[in-house]
This record gives structure tokens, sequence and C-alpha cells, in this order.
């Protein structure tokens, strides 16, 4: 009979209360209790870090087998990234002084306390990397894969066939284990050759650093050797979905120097909706125009600007064909959207965020143009998750959107934007040569009484089990995108504007703080820890601390 024993794992808090970084000596104690005497070869505490994916092949990949069309099987992909042991028994000198032998030491009943500690996991890679052939294909280059962060950790509670959208969100974890392994020793027998291990285990919660969770933008396996199944819509063969919606922010996106003397970019429109033709481009300090697959980076301290079109442009109603067309830019400094903390606000003044909309007009009669009574109808902002599971190159995709805020008419838009502000575009005071002027006007966004106090994540959500944050790793890519949808009342109709703001990478704590008293900074992986609301995916509206009202969906 095995002996009567108890385990009891007791881990350190982390740094900042929520989970482990890699600032983090993961460290505890072990408490053992046997009742009666027994034999014990080793002690010994593991941290673990593995991950799986699951990936649904649809019908469209039968195979031919006795006459029949077969579906393929689904593929499953194990990667052991992480496994590190630190023995707590026998003590080292007794350890060296076996030499290898494998004699089991008789322990006497009663409680026995250990503890362990393990050192920081800040730029460690995954050992999984050791096993990955030239033609693997992956979400990011071996070279600078890290660590990724804990996936999916509820994914138990997760896995619920009534939802197919979080059945198929669970198909792939990513999850740190602490365990405890007690091995028995005992005399070998032909039906009993293997030693018992008793053993306990805790799950912990990991986010690497900035450092190791920052990922290359434009760094994907989107080419020929993977095949995307939509998870959302099982049996449905699709393309990427998540890559349409990033080439078509993509298509609307560029980056200007505003030293540049002339910019002349294409609006003709023939339809009342139609997608705008500007592929992301760089303009050097000659005005010539290149085109490139990423953002251009600034050079010698020189300041990029950054223009986010609208997907779609409007030719405004009653104004005649091609006679009046508008769409939306967001500008920031050096893409400013390229990283997003917890708690960053998005139409402040000063956040380089949504706080410099314009509206662009194309226009052949500016006194005319003037005279047109526009005005936003209704201003929703969401954040597009793609969360993508790949295993021997199929990929499926999952795609979902949290509301951040969404406001209308009631909620007071009507000095967000003044026509008497129109000004001419920059650099761009004469007219084409089909004589058509570009014009813009102010989008005062940033003056919304609403929208001005919106800070990114202030609740701390969690997000299907998860916290926000962007991560690629060998087999799970986590991205976001910002969405910027926008209703206009134009005589009495209804236009909608949406501007993408593609590939925007999250982080769940906030920006790094600076005291003036003690000219020190609160490291950035430190959040403030406050204990977040629980509520489910499908609420709309929840009540935070402070009794203000803040809308997610």
């Amino acid at each position: 009979m095995a002996p009567s024993k108890r385990i009891e794992l007791t881990l350190s808090k982390p740094i900042n209360g929520v989970f482990y970084t890699g600032e983090d000596n993961i460290s505890g104690d072990v408490k053992i209790t046997f009742s009666k005497s027994v034999s014990v070869k080793k002690i010994s505490v593991h941290l673990k870090a593995f991950s799986e994916t699951i990936t649904k092949v649809d019908s469209d990949y039968a195979v031919m087998q006795n006459g029949l069309y077969i579906q393929g099987p689904d593929t499953r992909t194990f990667h052991n990234m992480l496994n590190l042991e630190q023995r707590v028994f026998p003590p080292d000198n007794v350890w060296n002084a076996l030499e290898g032998s494998s004699k089991p030491f008789k322990v006497n009943p009663g409680e026995y306390n250990y503890t362990f500690k393990f050192d920081k996991l800040a730029g460690v890679k995954p050992n999984c990397l050791k096993y990955h052939g030239k033609e693997t294909i992956m979400f990011t280059k071996k070279q600078h894969t890290k660590l990724p962060p804990s996936f999916n950790n509820l994914t138990n509670e997760m896995n619920k066939i009534d939802n197919l959208d979080l059945y198929f969100y669970s198909l792939g974890k990513i999850l740190y284990i602490v365990q405890v392994a007690v091995e028995l020793g005992k005399a070998k027998s032909w039906f009993k050759p293997f030693d018992k291990v008793m053993r306990e285990q805790q799950l912990i919660e990991y986010i690497p650093n900035k450092n190791d969770l920052d990922y290359d933008q434009h760094e994907n396996v989107y080419n020929s050797r993977v095949v995307y199944n939509n998870s959302s819509s099982p049996g449905v063969r699709t393309s990427s979905l998540g890559q349409q919606l990033r080439e078509r922010s993509k298509q609307s996106t560029l980056s200007i120097d505003p030293r540049i003397t002339s910019l002349n970019i294409s609006a003709d429109a023939s339809n009342s909706v139609t997608p705008i033709e500007s592929p992301k481009m760089n303009l050097n300090m000659n005005g010539n125009i290149s085109t490139t697959a990423s953002s251009p980076e600034p050079s010698n301290g020189q300041q990029m600007i950054t223009v986010n079109q609208s997907t779609f442009k409007i030719r405004l109603p009653h104004s005649g064909d091609n006679r009046h067309v508008m769409w939306i830019e967001v500008r920031t400094k050096n893409n400013g959207f390229n990283h997003l903390y917890r708690r960053d606000a998005l139409f402040r003044k000063g956040s380089n965020k949504f706080d410099k909309v314009y509206v662009v007009f194309r226009s052949n009669n500016i006194e005319e143009l003037k005279r047109i009574k526009i005005k936003p109808a209704k201003i929703q902002l969401n954040l597009l998750e793609t969360t993508t599971f790949l295993s021997e190159g199929i990929a499926n995709e999952n795609l979902s959107s949290l509301r951040l805020i969404n406001v209308d008419s009631n909620d007071n838009m009507d000095n967000l934007i003044d026509m008497n502000e129109l000004s001419p575009y920059p650099s761009h005071m004469n007219p084409d040569s089909e004589g058509y002027y570009k014009m813009e006007c102010p989008l005062n966004l940033r003056d919304h009484p609403s929208l001005k106090r919106l800070l990114f994540n202030e609740e701390n959500y969690r997000h299907r089990g998860n916290m926000l944050y962007s991560f690629k790793s060998c087999a799970i890519s986590r991205i976001f995108d910002l969405q910027l949808m926008i209703n206009w009342d134009i005589y009495g109709e209804i236009s909608l504007t949406e501007v993408i703001i593609d590939d925007v990478q999250l982080y769940c704590w906030p920006r790094r703080i600076y005291s003036r008293r003690t000219a020190n900074m609160e490291p950035e992986y430190l959040p403030r820890y406050v204990e977040p609301p629980t509520y489910g995916d499908i609420v709309d509206r929840i009540v935070v601390n402070s009794g203000d009202i803040k809308q997610l969906s």
C-alpha cells in the first residue's frame, strides 16, 4: 500500500501581485508530510512550460480511402518550451557523494519543509527551437523568439460545446506549471519496473517583459505554405480573414515627412462608397514616392507623420457626380499606435492616438463645400482580436471584437466639426490638373467629454480569460487592430467611414511613470494591482469602483 502523504506547494507572490514577469524569481515552499516510514530517492521542483495547438481540417481536405472520401484528421502540435529542475532532497553534498547511485533513503514519519527558487526568465529562449528545422513554419523568426506569455489558462472552463467561438478559441494554449515530484524508491521487479512518483503542481500566469514580448510587426507566415481555415465557421475554407483586414488597412496608410513641399494622393471617386487606393508610402526629402511593405523608420532624428486613412471614401449627397468627396485621416507622430499600454489615453490632447483627426475633402467648388451640413451621428471604437493557431502548416484563425466606446447624437456631438475651419490640405494650395482642390477640416474628437476621458483598458479587462496583450510564438499569434467607425449625418442621410489601425501591440501594464520628487521611475512590468471586476464576454455595461460607467462588449 502506498504511504499516506500530503504535499503542500506554496508559491511566493509575484512582484506585481497578479502575474509573474521576467523580473521575478519564481520561488516558494514545499511541505511534505509522511504518516509512516518511506524510501525516497529524490524530491525535486520543476518549472515547466509547453504549448499545444489543435487545428481543425475542413471538408475541402478529403482523401480517397476504400472508394470513399474521408475528411483528413485534425492536426495537433506540442512544444516543450521549458523544463527547469531544482532538487531539494537529498542535499548537494549527499547527492554528490552518491556519484550516480540510485539507492533510496529511509525517511521517518513526520513533516519536511523545503524552499526553492528559479532564476529570472528574461531573455530565455524556448527549448523547442532546437527541434525546429529549416522548413518549420513559425510566426516569428527563430533568432528572435523568446518565451511567450501564458495563454488560455482557463481553457477547461472555456471548452464548452454550446459555444463554438469559445471552443475553437480554446484549441491553443500556453501553460506554465510549477510541479513538485517525490520519487520513491523500492525493490524493482519484472511487473513493476518503474519507481512510483508522487506529484503536486500549480498553474501560474507568466507574462514576459516588453523586450521579450515585442515582435516584428511585419514578421509573419502569411505565405503559400500555410492553409487557413476559418474556425468561426466549421467546414468552410476561407482565406485569412485577419490578413485581409490588415491588407485593407495597409491600402489606406502612408507615412509622410512634414517638410515635403508636395503630396498628391489620388482621390478619384466614381461610386458613392469607394475604397481608397493609396499604398503605404514613404516620402523622402526629394518628394519621390517609394512603395514599401512596412512603416518607414525615422532616420537622423527625422520625425515622420503616419496617416491612417479611412478604408472607404464617401461622395457627398446632392453634390453631383465627383463634385465633393470626403474621407477621414488619423495622423500620429512616428506611428504612435505601435504600442498601446493599459490606461493610455486614446483621444485626449497630446495622446498621439486619435487627438489629430481630420475630415479631408476633394472638391471643385470650395464655397459650396463650406455650406454643406455635415456632423457625426455615431462614433464607435472597437478593438479587433485575431488569434491564430498553427499546426503542421494548417492555421485556424479566430476573430473577435471588443467595443471600447460608443457615443451617439445624444452625447453632444454638434461642435466636433466646423466647416468654417476648412483649410487647404498641407502643401496642397493649388488645384490639380482636373481643377479639384484638397481641403481639410479638424474633427475635434479630443474635445468630446466622453472620448477625452477614455483610457485604454482602465478596468484591466480579461477577454476570454486572458488579459489584453499581443504576442507571437512558434505556433500561436495574437494580434490586435483598432477600428474607428463614424456614422455621418449629411442632409439627413447616414454614411459610414471606417479607419483601421493594424497590428497595434498591446501591453497589460501601464507605461513607465516618472516621479519628479524621487527622479525614479516605476518599471513598466509592474502594473498597479487593482482587483478587476468580474464579468463575461456578453456584458454590455459594467460599473467600476469609482462609480463611472465603462462600456465594453
